[in-house]
């Protein structure tokens, strides 16, 4: 039989306590050798709430990364010491730095003609959100930060009143994603929608397929956005 040697700590204040449950059912606590798991027969294992700087359950040498409990009925994850992913008592999911953007041209930008090939949303230099910063307001592209599926739409107002407005999202200046093709009436608007996977450094922009005439006469007049599915 195994010997059982308890042995404190000189440096140490607390008290570690050994308590009897208040059963009549035998419970028994398996310890394991130097690596293992520690089994409990018939009880269940409780833990701390924790948070996200130190959650209640990590993995070895990374304290800061792991699963809390921040409110009755919910669990959330952390990486890093900062909360990443949380499920509350309803069932809802949130993903705080799940990327995503949607963007737009700034100012009264009127109408503006494009040629065939010409980036469309080169000119949405601004964004109403930009979550993880991996929309480019200077060229206009979102590049994917991890691989994945992702969910693009656009959203544009014609002004071509002899042609349908044509537009094409592409990945990395070619492959389309999407085409569209509006109305021939000035002032139609159409939003072609797509799914597709990218690899970690993809990137997708707006390319207009024929000349054509885009009204910008408001923010929200034409946008285009895209989004990380999973």
């Amino acid at each position: 039989m195994s010997r059982i040697t308890l042995s404190g700590n000189a440096s140490g204040t607390g008290n570690f306590t050994i308590a009897s449950p208040n059963s009549n059912v035998d419970r028994t606590l398996t310890l394991p050798d130097a690596t293992g798991t520690v089994n409990v027969s018939g009880l269940a294992n409780e833990v701390p709430a924790g948070s996200a700087g130190a959650p209640a359950i990590y993995p070895t040498g990374d304290s800061n990364t792991g699963i809390f409990f921040p409110a009755a009925d919910t669990i959330a994850f952390a990486e890093g010491g900062v909360e990443a992913m949380r499920i509350d008592s309803s069932g809802r999911v949130t993903m705080p730095y799940q990327p995503s953007f949607c963007a737009y041209r700034a100012g009264a930008g009127g109408n503006v003609t494009y040629a065939a090939g010409q980036s469309i949303s080169v000119d949405m230099a601004a964004t109403f959100h930009n979550r993880g910063s991996n929309y480019n307001t200077s060229n206009g592209r979102f590049t994917a930060p991890v691989a994945g599926v992702y969910l693009f739409t656009v959203s544009l107002f014609n002004n071509s009143t002899i042609s349908p407005l044509r537009v094409r999202v592409t990945v990395n200046g070619s492959s389309p994603i999407v085409s569209g093709q509006g109305q021939s009436n000035a002032g139609d608007d159409f939003s072609p929608v797509g799914i597709v996977s990218l690899a970690a450094g993809d990137y997708v922009e707006v390319i207009s397929v024929y000349n054509d005439v885009i009204i910008f006469h408001d923010p929200g007049h034409s946008v285009w956005s895209g989004h990380l599915l999973g």
